[in-house]
Protein backbone atom coordinates (compact mmCIF):
# COMPACT_ATOMS: atom_id res chain seq x y z
CA UNK A 1 0.00 0.00 0.00
CA UNK A 2 1.39 3.35 -0.82
CA UNK A 3 -0.28 5.61 1.83
CA UNK A 4 -3.32 7.43 1.94
CA UNK A 5 -2.26 10.54 -0.24
CA UNK A 6 -3.42 13.13 2.13
CA UNK A 7 -2.25 16.59 0.57
CA UNK A 8 -1.94 18.10 4.52
CA UNK A 9 -3.26 18.27 7.88
CA UNK A 10 -4.68 21.69 7.18
CA UNK A 11 -7.17 20.19 4.96
CA UNK A 12 -7.96 16.94 6.33
CA UNK A 13 -11.27 16.54 4.49
CA UNK A 14 -8.80 16.82 0.98
CA UNK A 15 -7.01 13.87 -0.61
CA UNK A 16 -5.03 13.62 -3.81
CA UNK A 17 -6.82 11.86 -6.54
CA UNK A 18 -3.95 9.53 -6.88
CA UNK A 19 -5.66 8.10 -3.47
CA UNK A 20 -8.07 6.13 -5.55
CA UNK A 21 -5.49 4.72 -7.41
CA UNK A 22 -3.51 3.75 -4.23
CA UNK A 23 -6.27 2.10 -2.98
CA UNK A 24 -7.93 0.41 -5.10
CA UNK A 25 -7.34 -2.68 -7.19
CA UNK A 26 -8.01 -2.00 -10.89
CA UNK A 27 -6.63 -5.54 -12.05
CA UNK A 28 -10.02 -6.27 -12.82
CA UNK A 29 -10.35 -4.35 -15.73
CA UNK A 30 -7.96 -6.49 -17.36
CA UNK A 31 -10.04 -9.60 -16.76
CA UNK A 32 -12.89 -8.19 -18.13
CA UNK A 33 -11.56 -6.10 -21.45
CA UNK A 34 -8.85 -9.10 -21.62
CA UNK A 35 -5.05 -8.43 -22.78
CA UNK A 36 -3.77 -9.01 -26.24
CA UNK A 37 -1.76 -12.10 -26.62
CA UNK A 38 -0.63 -11.21 -30.13
CA UNK A 39 1.23 -8.67 -31.66
CA UNK A 40 3.26 -5.59 -30.29
CA UNK A 41 3.02 -4.91 -26.62
CA UNK A 42 1.39 -2.39 -25.96
CA UNK A 43 -0.98 -0.47 -23.22
CA UNK A 44 -2.55 -2.34 -20.57
CA UNK A 45 -6.62 -1.97 -20.36
CA UNK A 46 -6.63 -1.26 -17.33
CA UNK A 47 -4.22 1.40 -18.00
CA UNK A 48 -5.85 3.07 -20.61
CA UNK A 49 -9.17 2.84 -18.36
CA UNK A 50 -7.65 4.75 -15.53
CA UNK A 51 -6.48 7.56 -17.77
CA UNK A 52 -9.71 8.36 -18.95
CA UNK A 53 -11.57 7.84 -15.07
CA UNK A 54 -8.62 10.68 -14.49
CA UNK A 55 -10.84 13.05 -17.26
CA UNK A 56 -13.58 12.31 -15.15
CA UNK A 57 -12.11 12.08 -11.66
CA UNK A 58 -10.57 15.42 -12.51
CA UNK A 59 -12.84 17.79 -14.79
CA UNK A 60 -10.36 17.44 -18.01
CA UNK A 61 -12.58 18.50 -20.93
CA UNK A 62 -10.69 15.92 -23.49
CA UNK A 63 -8.32 13.87 -24.49
CA UNK A 64 -5.66 16.40 -25.48
CA UNK A 65 -6.11 18.10 -22.23
CA UNK A 66 -5.66 14.55 -20.54
CA UNK A 67 -2.50 13.68 -22.71
CA UNK A 68 -0.63 17.50 -21.72
CA UNK A 69 -1.79 16.78 -17.91
CA UNK A 70 -0.12 13.16 -17.46
CA UNK A 71 3.23 14.42 -19.80
CA UNK A 72 3.55 17.00 -16.78
CA UNK A 73 2.60 15.11 -13.64
CA UNK A 74 5.01 12.04 -13.19
CA UNK A 75 3.56 11.04 -10.16
CA UNK A 76 0.44 11.05 -11.45
CA UNK A 77 1.20 9.11 -14.30
CA UNK A 78 3.46 6.55 -12.58
CA UNK A 79 0.36 5.98 -9.82
CA UNK A 80 -2.12 5.28 -13.38
CA UNK A 81 0.65 2.43 -14.24
CA UNK A 82 2.09 4.27 -17.28
CA UNK A 83 5.65 3.60 -18.20
CA UNK A 84 8.50 6.21 -17.34
CA UNK A 85 11.79 6.29 -19.83
CA UNK A 86 14.27 8.51 -18.92
CA UNK A 87 12.37 10.08 -15.99
CA UNK A 88 9.33 10.76 -18.68
CA UNK A 89 6.12 9.35 -18.84
CA UNK A 90 5.32 7.40 -22.15
CA UNK A 91 1.65 8.76 -22.34
CA UNK A 92 -0.80 7.13 -25.15
CA UNK A 93 -1.74 9.42 -27.82
CA UNK A 94 -4.79 9.99 -29.30
CA UNK A 95 -5.51 7.33 -32.04
CA UNK A 96 -4.75 4.89 -29.01
CA UNK A 97 -7.24 5.87 -26.81
CA UNK A 98 -10.11 6.39 -29.52
CA UNK A 99 -9.09 2.48 -30.74
CA UNK A 100 -9.53 1.49 -27.14
CA UNK A 101 -12.67 2.86 -27.10
CA UNK A 102 -13.93 1.31 -30.54
CA UNK A 103 -12.40 -1.77 -29.42
CA UNK A 104 -14.26 -2.44 -25.93
CA UNK A 105 -17.47 -0.86 -26.57
CA UNK A 106 -20.24 0.27 -23.84
CA UNK A 107 -20.97 -2.89 -22.84
CA UNK A 108 -17.50 -3.83 -21.18
CA UNK A 109 -17.46 -0.62 -19.36
CA UNK A 110 -21.01 -1.40 -17.81
CA UNK A 111 -19.33 -4.41 -16.95
CA UNK A 112 -16.57 -2.40 -15.28
CA UNK A 113 -19.40 -0.50 -13.81
CA UNK A 114 -21.20 -3.15 -12.04
CA UNK A 115 -17.70 -4.59 -10.76
CA UNK A 116 -16.73 -1.81 -8.92
CA UNK A 117 -20.83 -1.56 -7.53
CA UNK A 118 -20.10 -5.49 -6.93
CA UNK A 119 -17.27 -3.85 -4.90
CA UNK A 120 -19.41 -1.48 -2.64
CA UNK A 121 -21.28 -4.01 -1.74
CA UNK A 122 -19.33 -6.67 -0.97
CA UNK A 123 -17.73 -3.63 1.38
CA UNK A 124 -21.16 -3.26 2.46
CA UNK A 125 -21.69 -0.18 1.62
CA UNK A 126 -23.80 -0.64 -0.53
CA UNK A 127 -26.82 -2.45 0.68
CA UNK A 128 -29.78 -2.44 -1.83
CA UNK A 129 -32.55 -2.78 0.93
CA UNK A 130 -34.06 0.04 -1.08
CA UNK A 131 -33.22 1.19 -4.39
CA UNK A 132 -34.48 3.94 -6.53
CA UNK A 133 -34.76 5.10 -10.24
CA UNK A 134 -35.24 8.11 -12.00
CA UNK A 135 -33.64 9.58 -15.31
CA UNK A 136 -32.18 12.97 -16.17
CA UNK A 137 -31.54 14.41 -19.76
CA UNK A 138 -27.80 15.18 -20.95
CA UNK A 139 -27.15 17.82 -23.67
CA UNK A 140 -25.73 16.69 -27.38
CA UNK A 141 -22.19 17.48 -28.24
CA UNK A 142 -23.20 19.67 -31.26
CA UNK A 143 -24.96 22.65 -32.69
CA UNK A 144 -28.80 22.08 -31.93
CA UNK A 145 -29.44 25.18 -33.97
CA UNK A 146 -28.84 23.47 -37.05
CA UNK A 147 -31.06 21.66 -39.40
CA UNK A 148 -28.74 19.01 -40.13
CA UNK A 149 -27.39 18.21 -37.06
CA UNK A 150 -24.42 16.29 -36.27
CA UNK A 151 -25.07 13.36 -33.83
CA UNK A 152 -27.82 12.29 -35.73
CA UNK A 153 -28.48 9.49 -32.95
CA UNK A 154 -29.70 12.32 -30.26
CA UNK A 155 -33.04 13.38 -29.92
CA UNK A 156 -35.12 16.12 -28.29
CA UNK A 157 -36.75 15.45 -24.82
CA UNK A 158 -38.11 17.42 -22.20
CA UNK A 159 -37.69 17.36 -18.08
CA UNK A 160 -39.66 19.38 -15.11
CA UNK A 161 -37.83 22.29 -13.46
CA UNK A 162 -39.03 22.10 -9.47
CA UNK A 163 -40.05 25.13 -10.03
CA UNK A 164 -42.72 23.79 -12.55
CA UNK A 165 -40.88 25.18 -16.10
CA UNK A 166 -40.26 22.54 -18.73
CA UNK A 167 -37.02 22.99 -20.46
CA UNK A 168 -36.41 20.83 -23.98
CA UNK A 169 -32.70 19.48 -24.17
CA UNK A 170 -31.15 17.93 -27.63
CA UNK A 171 -29.50 15.01 -26.15
CA UNK A 172 -29.32 12.04 -24.28
CA UNK A 173 -31.42 10.57 -21.23
CA UNK A 174 -29.52 8.62 -18.54
CA UNK A 175 -31.71 6.61 -16.62
CA UNK A 176 -30.20 5.36 -13.29
CA UNK A 177 -30.66 3.27 -10.13
CA UNK A 178 -29.46 3.88 -7.07
CA UNK A 179 -28.95 2.65 -3.51
CA UNK A 180 -31.41 4.82 -1.90
CA UNK A 181 -29.45 4.75 1.53
CA UNK A 182 -26.16 5.70 0.03
CA UNK A 183 -27.25 7.13 -3.10
CA UNK A 184 -24.78 5.66 -5.16
CA UNK A 185 -25.68 4.17 -8.64
CA UNK A 186 -25.73 0.51 -9.49
CA UNK A 187 -27.61 0.17 -12.64
CA UNK A 188 -27.93 2.85 -15.65
CA UNK A 189 -28.99 2.68 -19.34
CA UNK A 190 -28.74 5.66 -22.03
CA UNK A 191 -31.15 6.32 -24.44
CA UNK A 192 -32.07 9.34 -26.72
CA UNK A 193 -33.86 11.87 -25.21
CA UNK A 194 -37.01 11.08 -26.47
CA UNK A 195 -37.10 7.22 -25.00
CA UNK A 196 -40.01 7.03 -22.54
CA UNK A 197 -39.01 6.07 -18.63
CA UNK A 198 -41.70 3.52 -17.95
CA UNK A 199 -40.50 0.89 -20.43
CA UNK A 200 -36.65 1.01 -19.22
CA UNK A 201 -36.89 -0.20 -15.51
CA UNK A 202 -37.29 -4.55 -16.69
CA UNK A 203 -34.16 -4.32 -18.28
CA UNK A 204 -32.28 -2.37 -16.00
CA UNK A 205 -33.51 -4.54 -12.97
CA UNK A 206 -31.97 -7.38 -14.72
CA UNK A 207 -28.68 -5.79 -14.98
CA UNK A 208 -28.90 -6.02 -11.28
CA UNK A 209 -30.00 -9.31 -11.01
CA UNK A 210 -26.15 -10.44 -10.74
CA UNK A 211 -25.45 -8.11 -7.27
CA UNK A 212 -25.91 -9.98 -4.51
CA UNK A 213 -28.61 -7.71 -3.23
CA UNK A 214 -31.32 -8.04 -0.93
CA UNK A 215 -33.77 -5.28 -2.70
CA UNK A 216 -36.98 -4.91 -0.39
CA UNK A 217 -38.47 -1.95 -1.55
CA UNK A 218 -37.85 -0.38 -5.63
CA UNK A 219 -39.14 3.40 -5.22
CA UNK A 220 -40.21 5.43 -8.85
CA UNK A 221 -42.53 8.15 -9.87
CA UNK A 222 -45.41 7.86 -11.92
CA UNK A 223 -43.60 7.07 -14.80
CA UNK A 224 -42.67 3.90 -14.56
CA UNK A 225 -46.54 3.02 -13.31
CA UNK A 226 -46.92 -0.14 -15.41
CA UNK A 227 -48.47 -3.60 -14.26
CA UNK A 228 -45.21 -5.47 -15.73
CA UNK A 229 -43.29 -2.89 -14.02
CA UNK A 230 -44.71 -4.63 -10.71
CA UNK A 231 -44.66 -7.47 -11.60
CA UNK A 232 -41.08 -7.81 -12.39
CA UNK A 233 -40.35 -5.97 -9.02
CA UNK A 234 -41.71 -9.18 -7.47
CA UNK A 235 -41.05 -11.91 -9.91
CA UNK A 236 -36.96 -10.83 -9.94
CA UNK A 237 -36.41 -9.87 -5.97
CA UNK A 238 -39.50 -10.04 -4.28
CA UNK A 239 -39.93 -6.83 -3.23
CA UNK A 240 -42.66 -4.19 -2.98
CA UNK A 241 -43.21 -1.62 -5.94
CA UNK A 242 -43.39 1.98 -4.24
CA UNK A 243 -44.68 3.94 -7.56
CA UNK A 244 -46.32 7.00 -7.39
CA UNK A 245 -50.06 6.73 -9.19
CA UNK A 246 -50.18 7.62 -12.57
CA UNK A 247 -54.14 8.14 -13.93
CA UNK A 248 -53.02 7.54 -17.53
CA UNK A 249 -56.51 6.06 -19.54
CA UNK A 250 -58.50 6.29 -15.76
CA UNK A 251 -61.97 8.11 -16.01
CA UNK A 252 -62.91 10.33 -13.72
CA UNK A 253 -64.48 13.80 -13.39
CA UNK A 254 -61.42 15.16 -11.37
CA UNK A 255 -57.40 14.01 -10.77
CA UNK A 256 -58.51 12.62 -7.50
CA UNK A 257 -61.08 10.34 -9.11
CA UNK A 258 -58.90 9.21 -11.63
CA UNK A 259 -56.58 8.74 -9.29
CA UNK A 260 -58.97 6.91 -6.85
CA UNK A 261 -60.21 4.74 -9.91
CA UNK A 262 -56.37 3.73 -9.99
CA UNK A 263 -56.02 2.79 -6.79
CA UNK A 264 -59.07 0.82 -7.13
CA UNK A 265 -57.65 -1.42 -10.52
CA UNK A 266 -54.24 -1.98 -8.79
CA UNK A 267 -55.90 -3.36 -5.76
CA UNK A 268 -57.40 -5.75 -8.27
CA UNK A 269 -54.65 -6.78 -10.11
CA UNK A 270 -53.29 -7.70 -6.77
CA UNK A 271 -55.48 -9.61 -5.80
CA UNK A 272 -56.59 -11.74 -9.35
CA UNK A 273 -52.24 -12.62 -9.25
CA UNK A 274 -52.52 -13.49 -5.90
CA UNK A 275 -50.06 -10.85 -5.01
CA UNK A 276 -51.69 -8.95 -1.80
CA UNK A 277 -48.78 -9.70 0.45
CA UNK A 278 -46.78 -7.47 -2.28
CA UNK A 279 -49.12 -4.43 -2.26
CA UNK A 280 -48.95 -0.75 0.18
CA UNK A 281 -51.93 1.57 -0.50
CA UNK A 282 -50.75 4.86 -2.05
CA UNK A 283 -52.27 6.52 0.25
CA UNK A 284 -50.90 5.26 3.84
CA UNK A 285 -48.45 7.12 5.73
CA UNK A 286 -46.04 3.71 5.23
CA UNK A 287 -46.14 4.50 1.26
CA UNK A 288 -45.70 8.86 2.02
CA UNK A 289 -42.77 7.56 3.81
CA UNK A 290 -40.63 5.47 1.91
CA UNK A 291 -41.58 7.47 -1.18
CA UNK A 292 -39.67 10.62 0.22
CA UNK A 293 -36.57 8.74 -0.25
CA UNK A 294 -36.56 8.87 -4.13
CA UNK A 295 -35.39 12.34 -3.60
CA UNK A 296 -31.91 10.17 -3.18
CA UNK A 297 -32.09 9.15 -7.36
CA UNK A 298 -32.07 13.38 -8.12
CA UNK A 299 -29.13 13.62 -5.06
CA UNK A 300 -26.94 11.55 -7.57
CA UNK A 301 -28.35 13.26 -10.69
CA UNK A 302 -26.96 16.15 -8.78
CA UNK A 303 -23.60 15.38 -7.43
CA UNK A 304 -22.84 13.32 -11.24
CA UNK A 305 -23.36 16.42 -13.25
CA UNK A 306 -21.89 18.88 -10.97
CA UNK A 307 -18.54 17.32 -10.27
CA UNK A 308 -18.39 14.22 -12.34
CA UNK A 309 -18.73 15.65 -15.72
CA UNK A 310 -21.99 13.75 -16.65
CA UNK A 311 -23.57 16.42 -18.23
CA UNK A 312 -20.49 17.16 -20.29
CA UNK A 313 -20.59 14.81 -23.46
CA UNK A 314 -18.03 15.77 -25.74
CA UNK A 315 -18.57 12.73 -27.65
CA UNK A 316 -21.14 11.84 -30.55
CA UNK A 317 -23.58 9.21 -31.26
CA UNK A 318 -25.35 6.48 -28.56
CA UNK A 319 -22.78 4.16 -28.19
CA UNK A 320 -20.08 6.95 -26.92
CA UNK A 321 -23.25 8.28 -24.81
CA UNK A 322 -23.04 5.29 -23.17
CA UNK A 323 -19.38 4.93 -22.22
CA UNK A 324 -19.53 8.25 -21.12
CA UNK A 325 -22.30 7.63 -18.56
CA UNK A 326 -20.19 4.97 -17.66
CA UNK A 327 -17.15 6.84 -16.67
CA UNK A 328 -18.84 9.55 -14.99
CA UNK A 329 -21.08 6.84 -12.81
CA UNK A 330 -17.49 4.92 -11.99
CA UNK A 331 -15.93 7.64 -10.99
CA UNK A 332 -18.44 8.26 -8.54
CA UNK A 333 -18.02 4.73 -7.14
CA UNK A 334 -14.14 4.87 -7.31
CA UNK A 335 -14.28 7.82 -5.03
CA UNK A 336 -17.48 6.14 -2.58
CA UNK A 337 -15.49 2.95 -2.18
CA UNK A 338 -11.60 4.73 -1.52
CA UNK A 339 -14.22 6.88 0.90
CA UNK A 340 -14.61 3.75 2.86
CA UNK A 341 -11.36 2.20 2.49
CA UNK A 342 -9.48 5.54 3.78
CA UNK A 343 -12.04 5.27 6.88
CA UNK A 344 -13.97 8.05 5.43
CA UNK A 345 -17.25 6.57 4.96
CA UNK A 346 -18.96 10.14 5.54
CA UNK A 347 -17.04 11.08 2.26
CA UNK A 348 -18.70 8.47 0.13
CA UNK A 349 -21.11 10.99 -1.48
CA UNK A 350 -17.80 14.21 -1.57
CA UNK A 351 -16.31 13.85 -5.24
CA UNK A 352 -14.44 16.63 -4.42
CA UNK A 353 -12.58 15.24 -1.45
CA UNK A 354 -10.58 13.00 -3.86
CA UNK A 355 -10.28 14.64 -6.99
CA UNK A 356 -7.69 17.54 -6.19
Amino acid sequence: MYGDGKQSSEHEDTYSVMTIFQQIDFEFVNSIVGIKKRGRKGYTPKVLFLCLLLMYLQQISSINRLIIKLQHNLELARAIGLPIKNGKPQVPDRTTFTKFLDRIGPLKFLEIFLAMAAKLIEAKIITGEEIAIDCTLIKAWCNVYRKQKSDKQARWGYQHRESGKVIWIYGYKVHIIVDAKTDLPIAFKVTPANQSEGKLLIPMLQQIQQLSLNIKRVLADAAYDYNTNRKAIIEYFKAIAIIAINTRNCKGKNEKEKKERRIKRLKKWYRKNNLQSYFLDPKSQGFKTYYKKRSSSERNHSNGKGELRLNDLKWQGLERATIHASLSLTARLAVALTAAQVGRTDLINSPKCFTA
